[in-house]
């Protein structure tokens, strides 16, 4: 899965308007910890979000997921949670 940053998440984001938002729970087998997923459909591809060092950016709280996603994205009305992963 290909990363984006934040600003290039929220650009595509606004770019694409038929895109999906998820956040997916990732297998571990010590804590659930989630990440968000960007889903475009036509041609279907899948993104994630890295972290200023590069890495998958994932997250300990659905809370503070959730908050990223309503910061980064302002006009996202919806945001699909997923208990098993996509892509």
């Amino acid at each position: 899965m290909q990363l984006l940053s934040a600003n290039e998440l929220a650009l595509l984001y606004e770019a694409q308007k038929d895109c999906v938002l998820y956040l997916q729970q990732v297998e571990n087998p010590d804590d659930q910890i989630w990440e968000l997923v960007l889903k475009l459909p036509n041609p279907e591809r899948v993104y994630g979000v890295q972290t200023f060092v590069g890495q998958r950016k994932i997250w300990k709280n659905l809370h503070t997921a959730v908050k990223f996603v309503s910061e980064t994205c302002p006009n996202a009305e919806e945001v699909i949670l997923r208990i098993k992963k996509i892509g």
